[in-house]
């Protein structure tokens, strides 16, 4: 059985794996699983597989390197790579359904090996290792404000996916998949923490700001220098802690 979810009349009329994640996994959580199940199966489906609409549906499967096992609905929002990884294995944890996980885990390798190809091809375009970005996802675009090109909210999701993956990989028996997610997840932690600590914003003793991206670190010095109102994005800020687990 398939299904799909959209994001409600008063914001989406489609389906967007960045936003139902959450709502798939609400199923899960208030105890009714068979509901979630029919829309987990669409992801887990590739892109040829499916009827599409003005909108991509499952995982992409072109033979495009920049495509091939994303998961990926409006352009350059990447943080349904790690959104979808989370919910997948989120879906075993709620269900302890072993099998489901590891029947799948070939979908949700391919999703994590999307996002160590994405991170080697941004190195490759950046070369200089002491740029804050070095290290980050290749550029992406999100709605105001969750943040600019190399978007700390992106790039939060991105380490949850790969952790996520290590974790599928020792349900699976994977050890050697598990030993190259663990450590891509330590890699993009440590040049997460490196630009993070490169961009913070100081206002006071008290009080400062982590700017949504490593190119909008101009943006929170100018609010700090009395140039304009200082915006607090709990979006962007609240998902590093949860559920990304991204900052200490």
């Amino acid at each position: 059985i398939l299904g799909v979810g959209t994001d409600g009349p008063e914001f989406y009329w489609d389906h967007s794996p960045r936003s139902s994640c959450y709502e798939y996994v609400a199923w899960d959580l208030v105890g009714i699983p068979e509901m979630a199940r029919p829309l987990y199966n669409t992801w887990i489906k590739k892109h040829s597989e499916l009827p599409q609409n003005a909108w991509a549906s499952g995982q992409w499967d072109d033979g495009n390197p920049m495509h091939e096992g994303m998961w990926q609905t409006r352009v350059t929002q990447w943080d349904a790579q790690g959104q979808t990884l989370w919910a997948l294995t989120e879906h075993y944890l709620l269900t302890g359904d072993r099998k489901w996980i590891t029947d799948n885990y070939e979908i949700i390798k391919r999703g994590g090996d999307w996002i160590i190809r994405m991170i080697d091809v941004e190195k490759k375009a950046i070369g200089d290792p002491n740029k804050p970005e070095y290290g980050l996802l290749i550029p992406g675009g999100n709605e105001p404000p969750i943040g600019g090109p190399h978007s700390y909210y992106n790039n939060g999701f991105a380490l949850l996916g790969l952790k996520r993956c290590a974790l599928a990989a020792r349900i699976a028996g994977k050890t050697d998949d598990a030993a190259k997610f663990d450590a891509a997840a330590s890699d993009l932690k440590k040049a997460l923490d490196r630009a993070i600590k490169s961009t913070f914003v100081r206002f006071n003793d008290f009080a400062g700001t982590i700017p949504p991206s490593v190119e909008e670190s101009k943006w929170a010095v100018e609010r700090a220098d009395g140039k304009g109102p200082i915006y607090v994005n709990t979006d962007f800020a609240g998902a590093l802690i949860w559920p990304c687990e991204a900052l200490e």
